[in-house]
């Protein structure tokens, strides 16, 4: 699998200036909600999901899910089924564990593990949390470190915000209010969806849609 860049490095200098920033974003959950279920066709074999579709967990042992097109049969991930395509909306995940939580095109790659990853391509924008509690953000394989860590071992509730015309997705960790960790600019040609990836078995990754 092809390694991820560092925006650090020389040549990713132009397309961190023209394509993805920090800035000074004020996160809000005074959107709309965008809803939250997950799409059964998406969920990858190596994820178990509750009947309600919003509970999502890393299981060791692969599920019977029927074969679909949409499904990722070869990486932890899935896609909801509400998508934005308008207007300013979020998401609010509990989470722990080692994961992706992203905003994705419907036309992201399934199939493989060649830029399938939410993150790893042109179709979609991710933070992921590692097993150490380190932050990144990823678009188009590209990576930057986020200056803040938090306790994998304990849940986390992060929002997720879209401005689809402002052209924003932005990420934040909600406790008393809201911390912004990173937030992207983008132009969006195509409806975007929550995405979720989660890669630790033990101890186990988990996401909840709230």
């Amino acid at each position: 699998m092809q390694q991820p860049r560092d925006y650090d490095t020389f040549y990713a200098i132009i397309i961190v200036l023209s394509v993805i920033v920090i800035y000074n974003f004020v996160p809000s959950l005074n959107y709309d909600s965008a809803g939250g279920t997950l799409d059964f066709n998406t969920v990858s074999p190596d994820l178990k999901i509750t009947s309600d579709r919003t509970f999502a967990i890393r299981v060791s042992m692969r599920q019977p899910y029927p074969s679909h097109p949409a499904r990722f049969d070869d990486i932890p991930q899935a896609l909801t089924t509400e998508c934005v395509s308008t207007g300013r909306y979020s998401w609010l995940v509990e989470t722990q564990g080692h994961w992706d939580i992203g905003v994705a095109y419907k036309n992201i790659s399934r199939k493989g593990t060649y830029r399938v990853r939410i993150g790893t391509n042109k179709e979609s924008w991710s933070i992921r949390h590692d097993k150490t509690g380190r932050l990144f953000a990823f678009h188009d394989n590209l990576r930057a470190k986020i200056p803040k860590s938090l306790n994998s071992n304990m849940i986390q509730r992060i929002a997720v915000i879209v401005d689809f015309e402002g052209g924003v997705v932005s990420f934040a960790k909600k406790g008393r209010g809201l911390e912004n960790l990173y937030a992207f600019k983008a132009t969006f040609s195509q409806p975007v969806c929550l995405g979720l990836g989660l890669y630790s078995v033990n101890p186990q990754s988990t996401v909840t849609i709230v």
